[in-house]
């Protein structure tokens, strides 16, 4: 049983696609299955006071869906040592240490993790990336002797915050408004102009 498991659990984390950017794509790995602890879309009401009855209430606007993506890493599990778990956080933290002239694309998440989406991955963008680590460290040997200055803690857990991007459908009649309202007109490759009915 334990070796099925270990089996099911090795599929599932490499059923999960997470890769950062469009042309120099990063790819993020999973040693164990991810887990999504928070999943939630929101939207804005306008509420007018109504004398002697209920507010009256206009919906505005909807939010973005947004996911909270949680994993852990140990190292000497699975074959995973310290360069491998290491390489994962560097990439991760690497989303917020882009050049400014970099171009927005870099910034597209393209995300699929088995049926709590659609598809086709979907486009997200990282609102927050927290890094964790356990107590015990692992100490690597050289020549019999512990290597102090390679140690690592054996345990990291990662918590991520993502919402999905898209375009969004950009108002056609803008004869009324000035120049610094009007919404942009550069369309950014990569994002669908509305989320498909299958990644709400």
């Amino acid at each position: 049983m334990a070796a099925n498991l270990l089996d099911i659990d090795t599929r599932l984390a490499k059923a999960v696609e997470f890769k950062i950017g469009l042309d120099n794509v990063r790819t993020i790995e999973f040693q164990f299955p991810p887990k999504i602890t928070t999943d939630n879309r929101s939207g804005t009401w306008s509420e007018t006071e109504v004398p002697g009855d209920q507010p009256f209430q206009a919906w505005k606007t909807s939010g973005a869906r947004k996911f909270t993506l949680e994993w852990t890493y140990i190292i000497g599990a699975n074959g995973w040592d310290v360069t491998k778990v290491r390489n994962q956080i560097l990439t991760l933290r690497g989303y917020y240490t882009a050049p400014l002239e970099t171009i927005v694309s870099a910034y597209i998440i393209r995300f699929k993790i088995w049926k709590l989406g659609g598809t086709d991955p979907m486009t997200c963008r990282l609102g927050n990336i927290d890094v964790s680590h356990g107590k015990a460290l692992y100490v690597p040997t050289v020549n019999g002797r512990p290597n102090v200055y390679q140690a690592h803690p054996v345990i990291t857990n990662i918590k991520v915050g993502m919402q999905l991007w898209s375009r969004g459908n950009v108002p056609q009649d803008t004869t009324n408004q000035s120049p610094q309202t009007q919404p942009p007109k550069v369309a950014i490759a990569g994002l669908i102009s509305a989320v498909p009915p299958d990644w709400q």
